[in-house]
């Protein structure tokens, strides 16, 4: 056996004569044979399981999740940018075909990691034979195929014409292999004309349709290609065992040169080696190299890391842990979210007596959280296994990269992020800004979970253990609130707990910096530092002043005195130069006469006096750069902001000047009613108004009604309507006149001037508050002015205010009287003298129910439905009574039935409701078009 052996060896090295190429060739061949069975017949459609199983399947699988998450979302987006401009059903379908597709996906690699797969089967190679159909049963599976669009006649087609490429005549391993790759192609280029339809929905009718097209149908392709037959098997596994072993190979063209060399011969089948001695020389040295790359394995899982940690900890305890943190973070979030988003879009809720019943949506909130909470368990259930499986392989299969493969990766990435901006650099940078607070809110937690997790691992009681479940479970809810409103971590005073988080963070780094073997990292340990802890005090700076509120002149005082105390931490060289050159000279001193100065040396080792002062350098230093970030911001934020900013400042002061302007026309119609109608006599036209304003809908105490406060408003609108008050004059002009008298307008500022117009626009909108706060006060004030000319011994007081202050509101607030005022008192162009307040406040009752009727019509026009008002043929009962009654009584019945056309809610008798015939009480079906005759 050992002269077999030795010959063996010598006619490898005589068919390998370059060292590089026999040490692969050996390597590889003998993994070959330690696979191959007693035939010594080596397959090269066999030769992926070779490989992991879990590990080809995973890298697939990848492969496509992230080519179809990558155009899907794409299309997506184009999807919903279009509907935004043009609602098409197109949209939808495609929103369900994505569903269908990835419900199919998921199905697939949830089946892979719930019954992962110990050996491929990648069956045998293909090749397309073209053929007429054979018999009726494949003419019928054509005819099926052709009735989806004659979407599926290709792929049916292709599955038809295929056949076993080995058992060809003439057939050879390569000329196999290059049929199964044929096949493949053909396959994914079956399914292409499915992939340019669906393409084609997302962005019908815009400029993306051939992007979107040509993605969809590339994407296609490649699902057609990567999920059938041995060939992408194989590439697969070249690919991952080429990364296991550090080592790039291609089988195909190693067993070819090796037929070349005689080491095998080729077959009809696949490779057989030569003789039974080169068989065993391969076996034994594809076992030595088996049993090397076992260790390396071993070592590779030994060792520490990320990827190391991550797998220790995403055990099925771990897992089901983390599931938990996470549903309860999202769930809290949720809730916390419902309720910001109420509170954003005045979400108190009034009941019929006037009192919020806000509370009441706590459970609906609670219901909220828990659904979005189960929602996340099951998301995480689904994708934690599938991390930990590709964590785990990324350890035991991936080697730890070198310095250049590292530099060579964030290039690439470098250069695919500037064309990505170069692309889309609006869109990206909205990306960007969207995650960015969420990211950085994510990153604090995770590192936060992680020092909490090795600090309390140890601790005794359960509880204590339990602080990382917390942080995490607030991390998740911080990230999900971040996602919907971004402004709340400068608005939020919980966000001050990710500066402490960030600046011992950025000492951890500097600590790691530190103990580096290389000079350079150790060398800018200290500016970096510097610079992140700089970039956390502008940080802090920005969110002291939104959540103080301080003003700007504040904000700038403070990154005056930071500025000036970081150029005080700059002394000059020459300081530092005399400091050490003293220091060296005591060190002389010490040397020379150390009898004389030996309790002088022992007080400099005792308060070390050199450690002391190169640490005070290193902190003024690191004080200096950190503060010069602050003036770096000042500097270079406001030539790049400043037309922006201008831009906005100008928009917001017109805006405000408007308000204040439209306040003020409410402010002095108000004025007006009060101080004309004080000490006028009782009206009775307001009585008998607010009497049936009360009979319509009495309230249960001595509150005004919801529905009666409803119906005062409206009338309020239809008396000033029946005032027929002409266009408004517009206040733009005279918004942009007052902008440019306070320099808001023109070209961009310098600079210096960008603060004074910021301290303009919040004067202006500081006067708006002032007003407003005017305006109330002035509109209680003349509703009791009004309330007291009306008696009536069966309604409270506070009832009649509430009612006359829904009429005064609705005749001023809610009509173009107030934009009458406003123009009159700013004396613009086309303006008009506003009626007498005796004209506004008593309404002449028929011309009131002239506007409570067109107020109904316009309700009934507004939902599509025939009009009870100028049709003669619709029939309205309501109407007909109200017809019949006193002006001022029909007025206040027919504001009713618009109110309650609307919202259905109270009493209203004989009304007729949109969408229902006037036979049918609202809610009830309308009767049959031909009942069936007894």
């Amino acid at each position: 056996m050992p002269e077999l052996s030795d010959r063996a060896a010598e006619e490898f090295v005589a068919a390998y004569p370059d060292a590089r190429q026999r040490t692969h060739a050996e390597r590889w061949l003998g993994l070959l044979a330690c696979q191959a069975t007693e035939s010594r017949r080596v397959r090269w459609w066999q030769i992926p399981e070779l490989a992991s199983a879990q590990a080809v399947l995973t890298t697939r699988r990848m492969v496509l999740c992230a080519a179809t998450a990558v155009i899907a979302g794409w299309g997506t987006y184009v999807g919903f940018t279009q509907i935004t401009q043009n609602n098409s059903p197109t949209f939808g379908l495609y929103l369900f075909i994505l569903f269908f597709v990835g419900r199919w996906l998921s199905a697939r690699i949830i089946t892979e990691v719930r019954h992962p797969t110990e050996e491929l089967q990648p069956g045998f190679p293909r090749a397309i034979r073209p053929r007429w159909p054979r018999d009726w049963g494949e003419w019928s599976r054509l005819l099926g195929a052709a009735l989806l669009l004659g979407l599926g006649i290709l792929p049916t087609l292709v599955k038809l014409w295929t056949a076993q490429a080995a058992g060809l005549p003439g057939a050879t391993p390569a000329g196999s292999y290059r049929s199964d790759r044929s096949a493949c192609l053909l396959k994914g280029l079956a399914w292409a004309p499915a992939g340019l339809l669906v393409g084609a929905l997302p962005a019908w009718g815009t400029g993306a349709l051939p992007e979107s097209m040509a993605a969809h149908g590339l994407l296609a392709v490649v699902l057609g290609m990567l999920l059938s037959g041995p060939y992408p098997l194989l590439r697969f596994s070249e690919l991952v065992v080429s990364a296991d072993w550090d080592e790039r190979v291609r089988f195909l063209p190693l067993l070819e040169h090796a037929a070349d060399r005689g080491v095998v011969r080729r077959d009809s089948d696949g490779y057989e080696f030569r003789d039974d001695a080169l068989f065993a020389y391969l076996i034994v040295r594809g076992q030595a190299a088996l049993d090397d790359q076992a260790k390396v394995r071993a070592g590779r899982l030994a060792r520490m890391g990320i990827r190391a940690a991550l797998v220790r900890s995403l055990t099925q305890r771990g897992r089901a842990r983390v599931c938990v943190d996470g549903a309860v973070g999202i769930g809290v979030g949720a809730a916390i979210a419902f309720g910001i988003f109420l509170a954003g879009h005045g979400g108190v809720v009034w009941g019929s007596g006037g009192h919020a019943y806000g509370w009441a949506l706590v459970p609906v909130g609670a219901v909220i959280g828990v659904l979005a909470g189960g929602l996340a368990a099951g998301l995480l259930f689904w994708s934690l296994p599938l991390v930990a499986s590709t964590s785990a392989m990324a350890l035991a299969h991936l080697p730890r990269t070198s310095r250049g493969k590292r530099l060579a990766t964030a290039l690439v990435a470098a250069a695919a992020v500037a064309v990505l901006i170069a692309g889309a650099s609006t869109v990206l940078a909205k990306i960007i800004a969207y995650v960015l607070p969420a990211a950085l809110v994510v990153a604090c937690g995770t590192w936060a979970v992680v020092l909490a997790s090795r600090r309390t691992r140890a601790l005794p009681r359960r509880w204590q253990r339990a602080a990382p479940d917390v942080i995490a479970a607030a991390t998740s809810a911080a990230g999900l609130l971040l996602l919907i409103d971004h402004r709340l971590l400068a608005a939020a005073p919980a966000a001050g707990l990710l500066f402490p988080a960030g600046a011992w963070g950025s000492i951890l780094l500097w600590r790691w910096m530190n103990r580096s073997k290389r000079l350079a990292v150790r060398a800018g340990a200290d500016l970096v530092l510097s610079l992140l802890l700089g970039g956390i005090v502008v940080l802090l700076l920005v969110w002291l002043a939104n959540i103080l509120a301080m003003p700007r002149a504040e904000v700038a005082l403070l990154r005056t005195v930071l500025g000036q105390a970081g150029a005080l931490a700059d002394l000059p060289w020459w300081a530092w130069t005399s400091c050490w050159l003293l220091l060296a000279v005591a060190s002389l001193a010490f040397v020379r006469w150390p009898d004389k100065l030996k309790q002088v040396a022992r007080q400099f080792a005792r308060l070390r006096v050199v450690a002391a002062t190169n640490v005070s350098e290193r902190v003024l230093s690191a004080v200096h750069v950190a503060l010069l970030a602050l003036v770096l911001v000042g500097v270079a934020a406001p030539p790049a902001l400043t037309p922006t900013l201008s831009r906005q400042l100008r928009t917001t002061y017109e805006a405000a000047f408007q308000r204040r302007v439209l306040d003020q026309g409410e402010l002095t119609a108000y004025r007006e009613i009060a101080r004309t109608l004080t000490g006028q006599p009782t009206s009775r036209v307001l009585t008998a108004l607010v009497t049936k304003l009360h009979d319509v809908s009495p309230p249960d105490d001595e509150e005004a009604s919801a529905i009666e406060v409803e119906n005062a408003r409206r009338l309020g609108e239809a008396e000033a309507l029946a005032l027929a008050l002409g266009p408004s004059a517009a206040l733009t002009s005279k918004a942009q006149e007052a902008a440019a008298d306070a320099g808001i307008s023109g070209s961009a500022p310098h600079p210096g001037s960008l603060t004074e117009r910021a301290a303009t626009v919040q004067e202006q909108e500081k006067k708006v508050d002032e007003t407003g706060k005017q305006v109330e006060t002035a509109a209680d004030t003349a509703a009791r002015v009004v309330a007291s000319l009306i008696s009536i011994p069966r309604l409270s007081t506070n009832e009649i205010v509430q009612v006359v202050r829904a009429y005064l509101a609705g005749l001023i607030e809610e009509s173009p009287l107030k934009d009458t005022f406003a123009a009159w008192i700013e004396r613009l162009p086309g303006s008009h003298r506003p009626p007498d307040p005796e004209a506004e406040v008593f309404p002449a009752p028929e011309r009131l129910e002239q506007a409570a009727t067109a107020q109904l019509s316009a309700e009934f026009s507004a939902a599509g439905d025939d009009d009870p008002v100028t049709d003669p043929f619709v029939t309205d009962q309501a109407l007909g009574k109200a017809r019949a009654e006193d002006p001022l009584d029909a007025a206040v019945d027919t504001v009713n039935q618009a109110r309650y056309a609307q919202d259905q809610s109270g009493t209203c008798t004989g009304c007729a409701v949109p969408g229902n015939s006037d036979e049918n009480q609202p809610g009830e079906q309308p009767p049959e078009d031909n009942p069936e005759e007894p």
